[in-house]
């Protein structure tokens, strides 16, 4: 499990966002920890690279874009900080919309494009850090654009995550993270706790609700 990865399920769970479902698809899942804390009846999670370690999630190592998922559709997709990573974002949006079942609901989440950590000198390094190659992230009406132009079925909602205290924080977390987990885990409950009393702002992250409806 990835600090990240924690820390995006606590703001997820606190945000009351629709995680859980029957078929469950998780894009760039690395271990399956998010789909593990989630209830459904299938969970199949694909990364580049996987770790095996959950014994009820069915594992696919291998490009989103590029893998035949056949006649499946899921009622749950989950992205949580991948689209920044992906060269063609136009193409993920539409392969995951396509995998959506009617009345579906994918759960994204990106940094934004003016995202900051504290100090600001070392936001180039945290860039590098968490390989933004392709951008760094977006704007709200980059993100807009992008779900708009992928159906006329689609629709969606954007909630903000300044996380203040996190940003802050940050470096000094990922170094506890990797002395103590479980501390870190302590830590970041109640940086959660904070920054969802502050979620307003575009310095942080945001997370897209997308929604397919019947035409």
């Amino acid at each position: 499990m990835r600090l990240g990865t924690y820390y995006r399920l606590l703001v997820a769970r606190k945000l009351n966002l629709p995680l859980d479902g029957e078929r469950v698809l998780d894009i760039g899942c690395y271990d399956g920890f998010i789909l593990s804390n989630v209830k459904a009846n299938i969970k199949v999670g694909i990364d580049l690279q996987t770790v095996n370690r959950f014994s009820d999630i069915q594992y696919i190592q291998d490009d989103f874009i590029t893998h035949n998922f056949g006649d499946e559709k899921f009622d749950r997709i989950f992205a949580f900080d991948v689209l920044e990573h992906v060269e063609n974002d136009e193409v993920f949006i539409k392969k995951l919309i396509s995998l959506l079942s009617t009345n579906g609901v994918a759960v994204l989440s990106v940094p934004s494009k003016n995202i900051k950590v504290f100090p600001s000198f070392m936001q180039a390094w945290v860039d590098k850090k968490w390989g933004h190659i392709y951008r760094r992230g977006y704007e709200t009406e980059e993100l807009k654009n992008l779900i708009a132009d992928s159906g006329d079925n689609v629709k969606m909602n954007i909630f903000f995550g300044n996380c203040p205290m996190f940003r802050f924080f940050y470096l000094s977390i990922s170094l506890l993270w990797r002395v103590s987990s479980l501390m870190s885990k302590a830590v970041l409950k109640l940086v959660n706790s904070f920054d969802c009393r502050f979620h307003d702002g575009n310095n942080g992250f945001m997370y897209i609700i997308i929604k397919t409806e019947s035409i």
